[in-house]
């Protein structure tokens, strides 16, 4: 409470001035897993990369056959946003993800379809198109690419537990030798299942390996000790050559707890720009009519004791990846 009372804004008057006072609030927070949500909204997040400004989104990344791509967005393309503003005042997260948080927040569809409307760089070109949710399924979260006889790319945007996706990795694994090399890149995966990142992270181990430790809430806003995880290799299939990560700032959540316990061992390299921070455990608390606070409930921490919430989790190799 005495938190909230540093908050430099009037508080409400009435129920419904206080979803927006309350976004802004939890924001200041700068944690992309904490919020205020609204349960009457499941929401689909498209395909699409950008970062929000005053003037809309810039789209990064236009993936082909998207319904943007079919109707001829590309890349640089601004999209158009209703109160810019609101997304940018209500939006947590920590500075080198913040746009592109808020910029995923405003594609969010929550109704049966969205419309948007996008301009090209020098503005001579306006496009609309519809998006409609749908169920995703293996080929929207996963590419496979066979580079040449010993390296395999793999790009994964999700940690969704959509039928197939675990199979499909321990057949990849089941082919391998110790001259294998896998790419996977994690650019802009987000997270997801933890138990899904938990199972594909074994396919990778070598043996039973600390990765990292953690420290939980108790129920009474005070955190638990702090214990180290522990985690074996599969029964399975197993991954026998080299493992290379790429990472940037939207590598974020389950894909974080991924990484942890990979990261450091013989075989594996972590290149790019540092994640997101923010592996938190997240839960739901109900607090008025159709409103919940997301908040998170734990704080985990890299085999050598630095946070993953706020700080991210430093590449091997640091370098910008596009």
């Amino acid at each position: 409470m005495q938190w909230a009372k540093q908050f430099d804004e009037p508080a409400p008057k009435d129920w419904n001035e206080f979803k927006y006072w309350a976004q802004k609030l939890i924001a200041q927070l700068q944690d992309a897993h904490t919020s205020i949500i609204e349960n009457r909204f499941s929401g689909f997040v498209p395909p699409y990369r950008g970062r929000l400004y005053e003037t809309g989104i810039i789209l990064d990344r236009v993936p082909f056959n998207s319904d943007a791509d079919q109707a001829g967005v590309a890349p640089g393309w601004m999209v158009r946003v209703e109160d810019s503003l609101r997304w940018l005042t209500t939006t947590g997260a920590i500075p080198q993800q913040y746009r592109q948080i808020a910029a995923r927040k405003a594609l969010t569809v929550n109704h049966d379809y969205q419309r948007f409307t996008a301009f090209s760089p020098d503005g001579s070109q306006q496009i609309s198109w519809d998006e409609n949710p749908q169920q995703l399924i293996l080929r929207d979260i996963v590419d496979v690419n066979q580079m040449d006889d010993c390296i395999t790319y793999i790009g994964l945007r999700s940690f969704s537990p959509v039928p197939g996706l675990l199979s499909l990795f321990k057949d990849v694994c089941a082919s391998s030798s110790k001259y294998s090399h896998m790419l996977l890149d994690l650019r802009g995966n987000v997270g997801g299942s933890i138990v899904l990142a938990r199972e594909l992270q074994s396919l990778f181990l070598r043996e039973k390996t600390q990765i990292g430790s953690a420290s939980f809430t108790d129920g009474c806003g005070h955190l638990g000790p702090v214990f180290a995880r522990y985690t074996c290799p599969s029964s399975n299939a197993r991954w026998l050559g080299t493992l290379e990560i790429l990472i940037d700032s939207m590598t974020y959540s389950a894909t974080e707890d991924f990484i942890l316990g990979l990261k450091g061992l013989s075989h594996v390299s972590v290149r790019g720009e540092r994640t997101g921070g923010g592996s938190g455990r997240p839960r739901s608390v109900p607090i008025g009519p159709d409103l919940s606070l997301r908040i998170s409930t734990a704080i985990t921490f890299e085999k050598g004791g630095s946070p993953v919430e706020h700080f991210g989790i430093e590449p091997d190799v640091a370098e910008p990846l596009r």
